[in-house]
Parts: C-alpha cells; sequence; structure tokens
C-alpha cells in the first residue's frame, strides 16, 4: 500500500532527517508506544490500521 497525504498519516520518517526543524523525537510524542517515534501522533494512523 502507497499512502501520500498529510498529518494525518504522518508515519515519522523526518525523524532519519539531520537538517529538518519540524522533529517529534522528543516527549510526549509517542507515548503511547514507550518512546519518541518521530509522529506528531500518539497512536496507529489509518494508514497502519488498514495496512
Amino acid at each position: 500500500m502507497f499512502v501520500f497525504g498529510d498529518s494525518l498519516v504522518d508515519n515519522g520518517n523526518n525523524i532519519f532527517f539531520a537538517d529538518s526543524t519540524a522533529k517529534a523525537d522528543y516527549p510526549p510524542y509517542g507515548i503511547d508506544f514507550g518512546f519518541p517515534t518521530g509522529r506528531f501522533t500518539n497512536d496507529k494512523t489509518v494508514a497502519d490500521v488498514l495496512g
């Protein structure tokens, strides 16, 4: 499945970009996973559930 979209389907890839200024690699982001995941959501996105 390929998903293109905005923050509603954000999978957190910007955690790997050193020059990115919009990172979610610190708490409280990812609090439900136990560690920061790079996502701006706390749980699974629609793409995670459908995939």
